[in-house]
């Protein structure tokens, strides 16, 4: 058996695989799989209206606030950044 980091590595992968309804597509070749809210109530500590993006954190790592990103044919702005601290990272995203 593997370190915790590697099994939840796998665990997270699968989870995406899975349960992903998006792609997002950040330019420069980077494109991401992702769970995609258009309309969510209250996620993590964000308590918006604002639409967001889900997905392996290590993917995203580089993606700054304020980046496009391309989901589902429209351009949103990277407004926040949450890591849960178990490899998921919540984009907060403004229209």
């Amino acid at each position: 058996m593997g370190t915790f980091a590697a099994i939840e590595q796998k665990i997270n992968a699968a989870a995406i695989k899975r349960l992903s309804n998006a792609q997002a597509n950040f330019g420069g070749g980077l494109l991401v799989d992702g769970i995609f809210d258009a309309f969510p109530v209250d996620t993590y500590e964000v308590q918006s209206n604002n639409p967001v993006f889900q997905c392996k954190e290590s993917e995203v790592s580089a993606v700054l606030r304020g980046a496009s990103v391309v989901i589902n044919s429209v351009t949103y702005t990277v407004e926040n950044k949450i890591s849960n601290k178990a490899g998921w990272m919540l984009l907060e995203l403004l229209a």
